[in-house]
């Protein structure tokens, strides 16, 4: 399994609805609580989010290489958690 690194910005209407999306997704799936996730909100974590190279918000890593970023799909949300629980870790 790999970590779920997520970028977002605290009012953006994407960033919300891309996690009512991830809930649904968890719901579906309750072995994914089990994944190391981080969610960094650009704005109190800038020094974090230029270390990364996306330029919409949300965006979505796993295991440190971009899967997604916005326009999302719940589809692609659904994806980054599978991707995350069935790659193995390479440390």
């Amino acid at each position: 399994m790999k970590d779920i690194l997520v970028f977002t910005r605290r009012e953006d209407p994407y960033c919300l609805q891309a996690q009512d999306w991830q809930r649904e997704v968890m719901l579906r799936h309750p072995e994914y609580e089990d994944i190391p996730l981080a969610v960094i909100d650009v704005d109190e974590r800038p020094d974090l989010a230029r270390q990364y190279r996306f330029t919409m918000l949300p965006a979505y890593f796993v295991g440190g290489q971009k899967i997604c970023e916005c326009p999302l799909k719940k589809e692609r949300i659904a994806d980054v958690f599978s991707r995350a629980w069935s790659e193995p870790d390479t440390w």
